[in-house]
């Protein structure tokens, strides 16, 4: 899953550091256990959570140590570094729930896997709203996305 180039960025927040891999598009909440952490939105998130955004980069590990940083990969952050977090701003994202039909002026909600639906309850969970679908789905499962956390 994935963000494709084109994006609106209103507001972006690059001081926060996230200690686990991600990929960029998923969205991400405070750690409350680790302050100046972000972690994945995980089976905790409610109606109540503060999400914080967006991730736009994807977040990695090292294998080994040895290998210096490849910084020609735009994209990519090593885990334990700050993380660019979008909370205001337009996105084209794949990160949905696959199952679901998305239409334009939906609301958007973040569920316990960090992706969008368009419902702020399922599955016995409540979701916060983090913005509103401007599309529906495109042929590759992309939709148009204003985010507002």
């Amino acid at each position: 899953m994935a963000l494709k180039g084109e994006r609106q960025i209103i507001a972006e927040v690059a001081t926060f550091r996230m200690n686990e891999t991600a990929e960029r598009g998923y969205f991400v909440m405070l750690d409350p256990s680790n302050e100046g952490f972000v972690k994945k939105v995980d089976t905790t998130v409610n109606a109540n959570t503060q999400v914080l955004g967006c991730l736009l980069n994807d977040v990695v590990t090292d294998e080994s140590d040895s290998r210096p940083a490849n910084y020609q990969k735009a994209f990519e952050v090593w885990a334990g570094g700050a993380v660019p977090v979008l909370q205001i701003g337009r996105i084209y994202t794949n990160v949905v729930h696959p199952s679901l039909s998305i239409n334009p002026g939906d609301p958007a909600y973040v569920n316990q896997s960090g992706v969008l639906v368009p419902s702020g309850s399922l599955d016995g969970y409540t979701y916060p709203l983090v913005g509103r679908f401007e599309t529906g789905k495109d042929s590759d499962g992309y939709v148009k996305v204003w985010i507002n956390c």
